[in-house]
């Protein structure tokens, strides 16, 4: 087993592939601009970090970046909170990210987890699709969280 952290999955996913590297560094920066957390997971083959919304201690998990150079959205973790219990908040996620080029993630991921190549997004423009999508989902768990909409959101594209 592989103990992670930032530089250990950076490295590795720079040989796995560069452009994917160029988008997990637009993500972790961002998380990073914000205050938020990463947490980085052991593993054999494949490195992990968790990226967390919301505040200590009630944060909470929507995507994990991968060495492998996928993402992968949590959406069997989305459905354990409110907001995300209905499956209509879980499709429009899903349709938000299949607004991607390139991605065609099944309904069926709904309930346990879809994964997107992170070159899909290295373009800044289907970057900000992405970034939008896991927003709004954001913006949703706050509400579940804090009973408000999330603050402005200018500063996530």
């Amino acid at each position: 087993m592989k103990t992670w952290n930032e530089e250990r999955f950076l490295k590795e996913l720079e040989k796995s592939d560069p452009e994917a590297l160029a988008v997990a560094l637009r993500i972790l920066g961002m998380y990073s601009e914000l205050g938020m957390a990463v947490i980085w997971a052991d593993g054999y083959k494949v490195g992990k970090c968790y990226p967390l919304q919301g505040l200590p201690p009630d944060t909470r998990q929507i995507i994990c970046l991968r060495t492998d150079g996928m993402v992968e959205i949590l959406f069997r973790i989305l459905k354990r909170y409110t907001q995300f219990e209905d499956k209509e908040y879980r499709i429009k996620l899903l349709e938000k990210l299949n607004d991607i080029k390139g991605v065609n993630l099944p309904e069926t991921c709904i309930s346990s987890r879809g994964r997107i190549p992170l070159s899909a997004m290295f373009d800044l423009k289907e970057h900000d699709k992405f970034i939008n999508a896991i927003w709004w989902a954001t913006g949703e768990l706050y509400k579940d969280q804090f009973g408000s909409e999330i603050p402005d959101n200018e500063n996530m594209n």
